[in-house]
């Protein structure tokens, strides 16, 4: 076992306070390859317990036990996880670099020493105001420059830190809540924090963070330490550090944490869904947009297509129904969008390439202007329209931001110079990249939070090195925080069934499984029974009778409610359970005499307990009100190849397969209308038509024969024989 997997085990001994077996341990690992000061710090953790061993052998009343056996945890929990962040950095050539270059370039790592650096770059940022003209712009470059490098070498001073003492606790703290340091520069030390101690969990970063989303007025600065302290906080830890419990208690006693709480863990869900809605984006949207529109895309730009084509004259209506198109496609971008689906990343994902993206630090870093590497730019064509509505896009992230204006030097003079000068004079703006209907959306903390999600996610899946990261958007128990042991007992959870059914919505149904555990049994109402019920539908070891018992429950709470005897009756049907479904579905046709999903689905019940004439006629009742209908015509046509009517059948299997792609369920019914009548060879090659055409490569056609349809084929006198002599003319 790899010195990082023993480790990690001495850990989880002295999250379950197993104090005497984890000193024995970590001795015995540190044994193999001594390090003075860690075998130093360990001697005296096992000196202070078997002094206070020695004490409670002896019979002695030690009030202080308590304390000081948590202590002595604390102690050698912060060694070994020393050590194991130590083990990490040597293991990875890049992380090692990243720890070592800014404690090489800076020998002063003293926080009041960095509070000064950081005051004094606010202070003299003010000053350069009453500079010339003609001088403030390179002072200030240089002051930027500076700063800049400092900002990096702090960040990764953090991103590679050991865990924290009160000291460095109470230092950030001051730092991150200080009106004399600049609002970027605490979004940047809060992002450095969270990266810090999701790969090896600090209590006192966890306080840091808590601290700031308690105590700031800053929105971004709330909501990042928000998103940190949520993905950093490890319930396994709760007994090590039974103080967390008691924060998150308290945060949640604030009814606007809780609706920001449950936010969050939506949105994280929608960044999670980001490739699947990516999917959607480029193959259904994207395409339609394009071919609808005046452009076309170019290995170097856009090129715009000539207006007065050939086309134009002799059809001018598909110019408007071509603007249609494109101001469909763009309304469907923008209500997933106003949803909270990431429509951005598809297209910036391929412009992080560039060197700004090298450095861990710049992904987090807010929008500025007067960033070093994006400046010279910025001067060199700020006053192109098309470059400053960077700033007014507050539906765009900050790493996406950066992403546009690198790329805006490269592209600019491969775009049509009357889309430039429609931008120029505002009478067009970049697709998608328009202001937010709703002016108040600007500064809302939920934008904020969002923006900032995105820039994580980007990180986490388009960084070079982002596998020397602990990956949350794939850890359920990071991702999924609000199913933690920690919210139990608190208002959250009030809001766990609004998650569960958002995760449902979502298809997350081993998700909404986790959720639905921490929901407590007074929070169990018909909401609780439906959503539990549809979980177990969709996940596979789940026991039929047990999604049946929820949905009987809600429908206990809810006699009458169509939804919850819909759902009874189809997993009824779907349990083999013909009769229990078809009296439900009796029930509910009652309720709703003209309803044709009902009884459809009652004739099909019928149909599987062999009362073909009663399902014929609730059949042929919907083929006349709905004469196109496949959905009733293939059952109409499978009842009466059932009962032997099967030229009635073949007239219905004739229009049901009259199509380009012909459903292959469909093949195999007529196939064996074809059987039934005894024409075998067309019924051969309805068969193999249906073998080519299955969805389930698993199926197979003698299984089918033999134990599927075999009482059935021996209704209609077709014997082992004769079954198998089909199964060898379908082979062939």
């Amino acid at each position: 076992m790899q010195r990082t997997e023993l480790l990690n085990q001495i850990i989880l001994d002295i999250c379950q306070c197993r104090l005497g077996s984890s000193i024995d341990a970590l001795e015995n690992l540190l044994l193999s390859n001594p390090k003075q000061s860690d075998m130093e710090k360990l001697v005296a953790i096992k000196n202070d317990y078997q002094l206070m061993s020695d004490y409670w052998q002896r019979g002695f009343d030690d009030p202080q036990r308590l304390q000081v056996y948590n202590q002595l945890l604390h102690r050698i929990y912060m060694l070994t996880t020393n050590v194991l962040i130590h083990e990490q950095l040597r293991s990875s050539a890049y992380m090692m670099g990243v720890y070592q270059r800014p404690r090489q370039i800076r020998r002063d790592w003293s926080l009041s020493s960095v509070k000064s650096q950081l005051e004094a770059y606010v202070a003299d940022s003010a000053m350069l105001g009453l500079e010339p003209e003609h001088t403030r712009q390179a002072k200030q470059d240089e002051l930027d420059k500076q700063h800049q490098q400092l900002i990096q070498d702090l960040f990764d001073y953090i991103l590679t830190s050991r865990l924290w003492n009160e000291l460095l606790y109470d230092a950030f703290s001051d730092i991150l809540l200080s009106p004399t340091i600049d609002i970027n520069d605490q979004l940047m030390i809060v992002s450095a924090i969270m990266l810090s101690a999701m790969n090896a969990f600090d209590f006192n970063k966890f306080k840091v963070l808590t601290d700031v989303y308690r105590k700031t007025t800053d929105v971004r600065l709330r909501q990042r330490a928000l998103v940190g302290w949520a993905l950093v906080m490890d319930d396994s830890k709760c007994r090590l550090y039974p103080e967390m419990s008691q924060i998150i208690r308290q945060i949640c006693q604030d009814e606007t944490c809780c609706n920001e709480l449950t936010e969050l863990q939506m949105q994280i869900f929608y960044c999670i869904d980001t490739e699947s809605d990516r999917k959607k984006i480029d193959e259904e949207i994207m395409p339609g947009i394009i071919n609808a529109g005046r452009l076309q895309m170019k290995q170097h730009g856009l090129l715009e297509m000539d207006e007065d084509t050939l086309e134009d004259i002799l059809h001018p209506e598909e110019a408007e129904r071509s603007m249609e198109q494109v101001e469909e496609g763009m309304k469907r971008m923008h209500d997933m969008q106003k949803q909270g689906t990431d429509i951005y990343f598809s297209g910036f994902s391929q412009m992080k390439r560039y060197p700004f993206f090298n450095d861990v630090s710049n992904w987090f870093a807010p929008f500025m202007p007067r960033h070093p590497l994006i400046s010279p730019i910025w001067q060199k064509f700020k006053s192109r329209r098309m470059l400053s509505m960077i700033i007014q896009m507050e539906n765009l992230c900050d790493s996406d931001k950066y992403s546009f204006t690198l790329t805006f030097e490269k592209v600019q003079n491969h775009l049509p110079e009357t889309i430039l000068k429609m931008i120029e004079d505002g009478e067009a703006s970049f697709m998608f990249l328009s202001e937010s209907e709703n002016a108040e959306d600007r500064h809302s903390p939920a934008l904020a939070r969002r923006l900032y999600l995105q820039d994580m996610y980007r990180f986490y899946r388009l960084f070079s090195m982002r596998r020397e990261f602990l990956v949350p958007f794939d850890k359920r128990e990071r991702y999924l925080f609000l199913a933690s042991s920690l919210f139990d007992g608190t208002p959250m959870e009030d809001r766990l069934m609004q998650i569960a059914s958002f995760l449902m919505k979502r298809h997350h149904y081993e998700d909404v499984e986790k959720v639905i555990a921490h929901v407590p049994e007074r929070c169990w109402d018909y909401q609780y029974y439906m959503v539990t019920g549809s979980m177990l539908q969709h996940l596979p070891y789940s026991p039929i009778a047990t999604c049946m018992e929820m949905y009987r429950k809600a429908m206990d709470m809810k006699p009458d409610d169509h939804k919850a005897m819909a759902a009874f009756a189809r997993v009824s049907f779907g349990a083999g359970r013909y009769q229990t479904a078809a009296d439900v579905y009796q029930q509910l046709l009652e309720m709703q005499p003209d309803s044709r999903n009902y009884t459809l689905n009652l004739a099909i019940c019928l149909s599987n307990l062999n009362r073909y004439e009663e399902a014929e006629k609730y059949l042929y009742k919907l083929n006349y009100l709905y004469a196109d209908d496949t959905q009733v015509n293939r059952a109409l046509a499978w009842v009466l190849t059932l009962q032997n009517k099967l030229e009635q059948a073949q007239k219905l299997y004739t229009q049901l397969l009259a199509v380009e792609h012909p459903v292959p369920v469909d093949l195999l019914d007529y196939g064996y209308c074809l059987w039934f009548s005894g024409d075998i060879a067309n019924a051969v090659i309805a068969f193999q038509q249906f073998m080519m055409a299955k969805d389930d490569e698993h199926f197979n056609m003698e299984t089918e024969f033999m134990v599927t349809e075999h009482d059935l084929l021996l209704q209609h006198q077709i014997n082992d024989v004769e079954i198998q002599l089909m199964l060898n003319a379908i082979a062939h």
